[in-house]
């Protein structure tokens, strides 16, 4: 899964915790990661920081991230093939956040629903669990 940020982000802020992200579905799937300067029409993730001039007035004051795809494998799929993330940059205040936040979002990405039957990062809320639950990396390796 290739990803990039069109706009520079502090990398210890918020481009380490997007990176270990990524790198934790690298060592947890059957997918790999490859950080892609600049974005290109082929980028499967692009991320965006809600301050991003794309988000004038942010993602909502509760909304701690989200995934929004933006082409589809085929139009009548229901598989993400491009989309673009982005984080709430007032609601996450710490690293442990920001991880558990970008696992969950390219959870989204990776085709994952939310799973609080299941754990792992795909839960909805303030958790910090910043890995995928056994039952999701199968569903990303099945897919992938």
């Amino acid at each position: 899964m290739d990803y990039c940020t069109p706009y520079a982000w502090d990398p210890t802020v918020w481009g380490a915790p997007f990176v270990a992200a990524m790198m934790n579905l690298d060592s947890q799937t059957d997918m790999y990661d490859t950080y892609m300067a600049p974005c290109t029409s082929q980028t499967d993730i692009g991320g965006y920081l809600d301050t991003s001039p794309e988000y004038p007035n942010g993602i909502g004051a509760t909304t701690r991230g989200l995934f929004l795809c933006t082409k589809k494998v085929a139009s009548n799929s229901t598989t993400c093939d491009q989309g673009l993330l982005v984080v709430n940059t007032s609601l996450l205040t710490s690293y442990e956040q920001r991880q558990k936040t970008f696992c969950h979002e390219i959870g989204h990405a990776a085709g994952l629903t939310h799973g609080s039957t299941y754990g792992g990062c795909m839960v909805s809320g303030s958790s910090t669990n910043v890995t995928y639950s056994a039952h999701h990396v199968a569903h990303i390796n099945a897919n992938y």
